[in-house]
């Protein structure tokens, strides 16, 4: 498993922005004997993930950091969800993207080669160009060539591939974790301690991961200050 992320947006982002070179550090991971555990480990490997997954989407609120990977497709990522909304920054090739999701809006704060991309297809909106500089731009979150970026959720983050198989407890960001691995070598970690929430997700090379944390205690998300917005959705439609 390539470390998957949500990967239309992620990729839409990358091929708009004229690709990405980005790379992740994987946490430290060493053996652990921690006895008392969740029993989430005495499970077959499709049924931790099954857990995993539904335990994450539960939490109220959590933090997502690191590198994400598909089909040769690179970009950082710093992300914040909340329900369904959603906040942070993607990198690619250097480039980085403010993303916000709340509700049916979406917004954008971007450098002009990313809005230039954009607005090459609606000829009658490229004169908007000059009002984006500096501001989140605001559309809706069925814009076109933009609603890729709405479409991240928990399930995306655990995705699998092939047979799944099971290693030893280990300790995986200061918590001990249950490996799940891929046919492709990738491993998702899972807390076999308190809740069942994923902690990492690492390629088999240990150059793309996402480490996750602050369930249910990262900061909420709002809507950026007004005089930082210029609302385009008349302008992009949606």
């Amino acid at each position: 498993m390539r470390v998957r992320l949500a990967l239309l947006p992620i990729a839409a982002a990358a091929v708009l922005l004229a690709g990405c070179a980005t790379t992740g550090t994987p946490a430290a991971v060493t053996t652990t004997t921690t006895p008392a555990t969740n029993g989430v480990e005495a499970l077959a490997p499709a049924d931790i993930i099954t857990k995993a997954k539904a335990t994450l989407a539960a939490a109220k609120s959590f933090h997502v950091k690191g590198g994400a990977t598909d089909n040769g497709t690179k970009a950082d990522i710093d992300l914040t969800f909340q329900g369904k909304n959603f906040a942070g920054t993607i990198s690619t090739s250097g480039i980085t993207l403010n993303v916000e999701v709340l509700g049916p809006d979406l917004y954008l704060k971007a450098p002009d080669a990313f809005w230039q991309a954009i607005l090459a297809s609606q000829p009658a909106a490229a004169s908007a160009l000059s009002s984006f500089q500096g501001k989140w731009v605001k559309v809706s979150s069925t814009t076109a060539g933009l609603s890729d970026f709405t479409g991240i959720g928990p399930d995306d983050f655990l995705q699998t591939n092939g047979d799944l198989t099971k290693g030893a407890i280990k300790t995986v960001n200061n918590t001990p974790t249950i490996p799940v691995v891929n046919a492709d070598k990738s491993v998702i970690y899972v807390a076999v301690q308190g809740q069942p929430y994923p902690i990492q997700v690492s390629d088999a090379a240990g150059t793309s991961t996402l480490d996750f944390s602050q369930f249910n205690t990262a900061p909420d998300i709002t809507a950026p200050a007004a005089a930082d917005v210029f609302d385009a959705k008349k302008l992009l439609g949606g």
